[in-house]
């Protein structure tokens, strides 16, 4: 029979589908041996992959090791242990080094990790698919070195795969040596040489480079339950979050709610489920400043950057200087959330949410979801961000950091100062002494109780401080402690006589006094008017008898106003 193109078609789906064979009366059945060639290894450098990526593969092996065996490891360092992982990029040999303290390989696991697609035994790490060594590894060069001195055990293995041995000899066997171990050190060491020219970094793609490791491993150098240390050529690869906006709520551009408390602009129990049933949860916050170079959202599978890892941490969000780092494309910014990027939106959100359940691809930096599942779970990320009366959408739209700080320093500039209060007083009293005082035993039936006015108050509304010691026609000495509030539903000013010191006295003076505050208050000359005003009002008490008519009361004020302005103007 001659299969043209129409019955060969045919043939196909008859045997898929074991309806009979088309070729002969006689079936015979072979196997294939299906195990990777030095050939596929040597395709790895044609993958599209990225040194950072491939860097981390290796990283994810220490991190795994070391985590699926962190009690017994703690065990053998006496409860102080730290994952160490030291990555060295050496100009001067061209080899590539990650060396860990981790759990080491045993001989049995060798046998899996040298071969492509050997899924581990347990895949709750961050080695899933069984090819990421091997790909990372073939993708930067030819050779691949592996020493190890396994935990719990006296023997030390070491492996060799050279692509041009493999070449020649036509097959992909590993070359793997056991041997006694010679030092007590535990941990992995893997070199890779002979890399590719194009693959080999320069050195001022080094920083680059730190940045990104810093940020995709952040998780693991921020933790404090399993603390890892991150090294690039003995330099510490830690990551600083980046500060978070704090600020009462702007409803529109005019300014603060009236009332609205300041507060941390994060929102941590972000939580929510795709139609697939897959889950996706994290925190979303908005930055203390406008960056539109580093603003965006980090997805992480079980801890580990997967997409919009971004370069830096706060230590650039600080820095005015712009650099090929800030430049990149590594972040993450779907336009539903961030907007264009003019939009004051795109410039302040940032966030880290677990897609761990999407799954992790074997040679891509994305996540693994499909276009539907992204837009159910923007969608309801910008639901949640415009839920509440003081929501993160309104917030990030409408707060304006330069008028916020205008409006702050006006405030400053509104508080009374206890050095203010204290020129008053000694204008108004120093060298002068008043008319003679009635004390209380002076007066049968005089009210010289006192309410003590610290108790209406909370701390927070109230400042003490001695004022003034007047002195009376009768050589007594009278202290006035001067109480400041700012509360607007106190009176203006109250005036007591300590029961039982009638040569003390309290006198408090409300700022916060609806009259007060519609004067212009940023004004100092205003506050200093005001506050003569109420002091007038206040201190002739000291100096009249118990019971006076009210033209002594105001010729005090007059007399006491005279003097003031006598004063001032000498």
């Amino acid at each position: 029979m001659h299969l043209n193109e129409e019955n060969t078609q045919e043939f196909r789906y008859s045997q898929l589908e074991g309806k009979g064979d088309l070729l002969s009366s006689e079936n015979k059945e072979i196997l294939i041996d299906t195990t990777p060639r030095e050939l596929v290894y040597e395709g790895y450098k044609n993958w599209v992959y990225s040194l950072w990526f491939a860097l981390g593969e290796l990283v994810d092996n220490s991190i795994t090791s070391a985590y699926q065996n962190w009690e017994r490891l703690q065990e053998i360092e006496g409860g102080g242990y730290r994952l160490r992982i030291d990555i060295t990029i050496d100009q001067a040999q061209r080899l590539l080094s990650v060396e860990d303290n981790a759990a080491g390989i045993t001989q049995e696991q060798f046998s899996r990790i040298l071969v492509a697609g050997e899924r581990p035994d347990d895949p709750s790490g961050l080695s899933v698919h069984g090819v990421g060594m091997k790909l990372a590894a073939f993708w930067w060069g030819r050779t691949l070195a592996i020493y190890s001195n396994p935990v719990d055990k006296e023997y030390s293995v070491s492996a060799l795969m050279d692509l041009d041995e493999m070449k020649s000899r036509g097959d992909a066997n590993a070359t793997c040596t056991i041997g006694k171990r010679l030092i007590e050190w535990h941990g992995t060491r893997i070199i890779l040489r002979n890399a590719y020219e194009n693959r080999w970094p320069e050195p001022s793609e080094l920083n680059n480079l730190s940045l990104l490791l810093r940020s995709m491993y952040r998780a693991f150098t921020l933790s404090e339950e399993k603390p890892v240390d991150l090294f690039l050529n003995g330099t510490r690869l830690d990551f600083e979050p980046f500060p978070l906006l704090e600020a009462p709520f702007w409803r529109n551009t005019s300014g603060p709610v009236e009332d609205a408390e300041p507060k941390v602009w994060r929102r941590d129990d972000f939580q929510f489920t795709t139609s697939t049933g897959r889950r996706i949860s994290g925190w979303y916050g908005i930055f203390s400043q406008i960056k539109r170079d580093l603003s965006g959202f980090f997805l992480h599978f079980r801890g580990k950057g997967m997409q919009g890892i971004g370069y830096a941490g706060s230590a650039a969000f600080n820095s005015e200087e712009e650099s090929e780092a800030t430049q990149s494309n590594q972040y993450y910014r779907p336009q539903s959330v961030f907007g264009s990027s003019e939009t004051y939106r795109f410039g302040r959100f940032t966030g880290e949410f677990d897609i761990t359940d999407f799954g992790k691809a074997a040679s891509t930096d994305s996540a693994v979801w499909s276009k539907a599942e992204e837009r159910e779970f923007l969608a309801a990320l910008v639901e949640d961000m415009k839920s509440g009366d003081e929501n993160f959408w309104t917030m990030a739209a409408m707060y304006q950091p330069r008028k916020a700080s205008r409006l702050k320093k006006e405030k400053d500039d509104a508080t009374v100062s206890p050095a203010e209060i204290r020129d008053l007083g000694d204008l108004l009293f120093k060298g002068w002494h008043g008319d003679g005082v009635v004390h209380e035993d002076d007066i049968e039936d005089s009210d010289t109780s006192i309410t003590p006015l610290l108790d209406e108050l909370e701390a927070e509304d109230i400042g003490e401080m001695e004022f003034v010691t007047v002195s009376d026609e009768d050589g007594h000495d009278h202290l006035v402690v001067l109480e400041l509030a700012e509360n607007p539903e106190l009176e203006l000013y109250s005036f007591s006589t300590d029961a039982a010191d009638g040569n003390r006295h309290v006198l408090r003076l409300n700022v916060g006094h609806p009259v007060l505050r519609k004067l212009q208050w940023s004004s100092k000359y205003v506050r200093e008017a005001a506050l003569t005003m109420t002091l007038l009002m206040s201190l002739p008490e000291i100096f009249l008898a118990a019971r006076v008519n009210r033209s002594a009361f105001r010729a005090k004020i007059n007399e006491m106003a005279q003097r003031l302005a006598e004063r001032a103007g000498n």
